[in-house]
């Protein structure tokens, strides 16, 4: 991973490590409660569409479960907004074919038909099975892409994969987290190209069930977003995948509790991934424990004096999970969500193992 990825400043700078490949270091004494960084907004996301109409669209607003009433002319049903200033926002952020390809979206979910939820304790899949179930779908989206391509005469290989696509059951919030991520590599093409330094996780998928939920909402994507948007199903494939594997290991909750973080009294209204937030490591420690989310950037600030060349860390567990759980729950929880087994100084002390 490229070090200089994340703006550094006065207060820190991108060290590589021997546990975790880099990390934020303090490069003088900071004293607690103060402001490290505030991240970029994030543009790779889903707001769950049980509560598409309860969230502003562009600044994550949530007010106990009231619905928002204003919407965009240029995709009425798909997105709503507290004020007409977010709309305006995001309407310029998404651009003319974003606002199309939600609105060609928002009209297929509504005639498709539900996808069954994955089955519980599926087995895992190989590298081999996701690369070899993407060649497939890949093949089978070039030839939607053509056919839409052909104004006349398409052929039978061609229009039989343009009924597939369109005939396949919706997954909706994973179609929404992939199109926001097609639109982000249009609009913002410096910003995804972030989320390509981050960790990858080579099978970000749970089953066979949730990676056919990628390649059938690749397909429906091929087969209804505005031309456009889609350079070819190679490359379109290529930023699903790209944000899949970054996704499985650097996402965090969008949260309507105070702070927008992780709480017991919070509903978690989706997700989203935030390339430059992903430098700063866990620890069940944090140094960084003020996590505060305002609209769609997170700011880290100290909840501790901070040492000059101390890593400056953050939770990527709950406040609640901090204080709650021993060390044998709180890493199972890391392992089964984030991949590793947590060796923070709190962890190897409660543990007793040194490991």
């Amino acid at each position: 991973m490229a070090l200089s990825t994340l703006p550094e400043n006065e207060l820190f700078e991108i060290r590589s490590t021997a546990w975790s490949g880099r990390g934020v270091f303090a490069r003088q004494p900071i004293a607690a409660g103060t402001t490290v960084y505030v991240t970029d907004p994030c543009s790779v996301h889903v707001i769950y569409r049980i509560f598409r109409r309860e969230v502003c669209n562009w600044c994550w607003a949530y007010d106990n479960g009231q619905t928002y009433k204003i919407t965009s002319d240029l995709c009425p049903q798909a997105a709503y907004f507290c004020s007409d200033g977010c709309k305006e926002l995001w309407e310029r952020d998404v651009g003319s074919l974003g606002c199309q390809a939600w609105d060609k979206l928002e009209a297929w979910l509504r005639k498709a038909g539900k996808a069954e939820d994955e089955p519980a304790d599926a087995p895992r899949l190989s590298v081999l099975e996701v690369d070899d179930a993407w060649i497939k779908a890949v093949a089978l989206g070039a030839l939607v892409v053509s056919g839409r391509r052909r104004s006349t005469s398409t052929s039978k290989a061609e229009r039989k994969a343009l009924l597939r696509a369109h005939g396949l059951a919706a997954h909706d919030d994973v179609l929404s987290f992939l199109l926001s991520a097609i639109i982000a590599a249009h609009t913002h093409p410096t910003s995804f190209a972030l989320l390509r330094t981050l960790e990858a996780v080579e099978v970000p998928y749970r089953c066979a069930e949730h990676l056919a939920a990628h390649t059938d909402s690749f397909l429906v994507l091929l087969a209804l977003l505005p031309i456009g948007l889609l350079s070819s199903a190679a490359e379109v494939a290529d930023i699903i995948r790209t944000v899949a594997r970054a996704d499985a290991h650097n996402s965090f909750g969008i949260w309507s509790g105070p702070g927008g973080v992780a709480s017991g009294s919070g509903e978690m209204l989706g997700y989203g991934t935030w390339p430059d937030a992903s430098f700063f490591n866990h620890s069940c420690a944090p140094i960084l424990g003020a996590r505060v989310r305002e609209g769609r950037a997170w700011k880290f600030v100290t909840s501790r004096d901070v040492d000059m060349d101390e890593e400056m860390t953050i939770s990527y567990l709950s406040a609640e999970e901090l204080k709650e759980t021993d060390v044998t729950a709180r890493r199972a929880v890391l392992e089964r969500a984030w991949g590793f087994r947590c060796r923070c100084a709190r962890c190897v002390e409660e543990s007793g193992d040194g490991v």
